[in-house]
């Protein structure tokens, strides 16, 4: 199955004694499953939900789902005053 998109982005932090106050992390996963049909069985089992629930990783397990996750640090802030 081809990828729906693929986006690459490449971003630098510039190091800091101490993180900036808006600074927040988040996971990012990334999951790959074996067929079309698994992807929409997946995707009907989060459609709506703004938070994933502690069924949704056995699910994925379920379907024998790669994963892969990554933790990230942003900053949220006006672009014009993030220097």
């Amino acid at each position: 199955m081809k990828p729906h998109s693929t986006l690459v982005v490449y971003a630098t932090m510039k190091m800091h004694a101490q993180p900036p106050e808006d600074t927040l992390k988040f996971e990012v996963l990334m999951i790959i499953v074996q067929s079309k049909g698994d992807d929409g069985k997946m995707e009907s089992s989060i459609s709506g939900k703004l938070k994933m629930d502690s069924g949704f990783m056995v699910h994925v397990k379920n379907l024998k789902a790669e994963v892969y996750q990554a933790m990230l640090t942003a900053i949220t802030c006006d672009p014009p005053s993030c220097k």
